[in-house]
């Protein structure tokens, strides 16, 4: 799986759009696959005497079988979209 953003931040505000294909290990395209996109905004929350990282405002774009535009809304993100082929 790849993600191409327009460039390696997006600014407060600034909706974060980006392309999503499936590749093989050589770096060939696979037709046919889907894909879940997410990305989130990253907070800390105390748990007893620990600090546990939690995601908030969570937001998915399923792929089509080629590659896909995806895009989160401009709330404040500090997550990197992650992505995993469906179960």
């Amino acid at each position: 799986m790849g993600l191409k953003g327009p460039r390696g931040f997006v600014r407060a505000g600034e909706p974060l759009a980006v392309d999503a294909v499936v590749s093989d290990l050589d770096g060939k395209l696979v037709a046919g696959k889907k894909v879940t996109v997410k990305s989130a905004r990253l907070d800390w929350e105390q748990e007893g005497t620990e600090w546990i990282e939690k995601e908030r405002d969570i937001e998915t774009c399923e792929s089509n079988p080629r590659p896909t535009r995806c895009a989160a809304s401009s709330r404040p993100r500090t997550a990197v979209p992650t992505a995993s082929p469906p179960p």
